[in-house]
């Protein structure tokens, strides 16, 4: 069963992510209001957003490995990753900023007992580094020796997919400004296209680079379309629901 759906993972992917924009993201989205606006704690949510950052960076270099093996002969621009990853970098510090809200921590303050959550800052810069090495241009030309188990890869993916949803309620679904953003408009609505592709590319990179590395495919071309297509029409939905 997984070998037939291996070829289709990227696909799965989004379509689960579109599933869960239109079914499954109101409770930690209303947990998250509770804890940015009436400051009502959730410390379990807030131990769940540190468990996600600390297995996504396993995770990533899983999927990192089993694409310098499918794609070693391929070669990206360093702007657009050094791009993707400093968006990434951003995402995850306002995803540790949520932790905290979910432990009651103001991280404003300058009172002592709040003073660490700036360690937990420095840990996502360390992390953020090395996620950033397989990256590279050196490490990408390596390429990797043997393929990662379809299982091994599928379990990458349903943790990269994990945080991408959470994400997706976290930081952009429970913002003040999405939520009172049911008005229409071209322009209105390009706008939020446009931020809601910074918040997700970066954290669903993985699944969007092979398919961009065999853009000229047809068959790539579809799921590159799909990528990017399905998602956002989900949340426009989502929004003017």
């Amino acid at each position: 069963m997984a070998e037939k759906l291996f070829p289709y993972r990227s696909v799965l992917f989004f379509l689960l992510y579109g599933i869960y924009i239109l079914f499954l993201e109101d409770h930690i989205t209303q947990l998250t209001r509770q804890a940015n606006v009436e400051k009502i704690t959730a410390p379990s949510m807030g131990y769940v957003l540190f468990l996600l950052q600390c297995i996504e960076l396993p995770a990533l270099w899983v999927k990192w490995k089993a694409l310098k093996y499918r794609i070693a002969e391929k070669r990206f621009h360093f702007t657009g990753m050094i791009l993707v990853w400093a968006l990434h970098s951003v995402l995850s510090i306002l995803l540790l900023h949520a932790a905290m809200n979910f432990f009651g921590i103001n991280i404003p303050t300058k009172s002592k007992s709040d003073s660490t959550a700036m360690y937990w800052y420095f840990l996502i810069v360390i992390k953020e580094l090395i996620i950033l090495f397989p990256m590279l241009p050196i490490s990408l030309q390596r390429g990797a020796k043997k393929p990662v188990a379809i299982s091994v890869e599928f379990t990458a993916d349903l943790v990269l997919l994990i945080y991408t949803c959470i994400s997706y309620s976290v930081i952009w679904k429970a913002d003040a400004q999405f939520s009172s953003s049911g008005t229409t408009g071209l322009f209105h609505g390009l706008t939020l296209t446009v931020l809601f592709v910074l918040l997700y590319v970066p954290m669903a990179f993985t699944e969007i680079v092979e398919n961009l590395a065999y853009r000229k495919k047809r068959s790539a071309q579809i799921k590159l379309a799909f990528s990017i297509i399905f998602p956002v029409v989900c949340m426009h939905i989502d929004r003017l629901a």
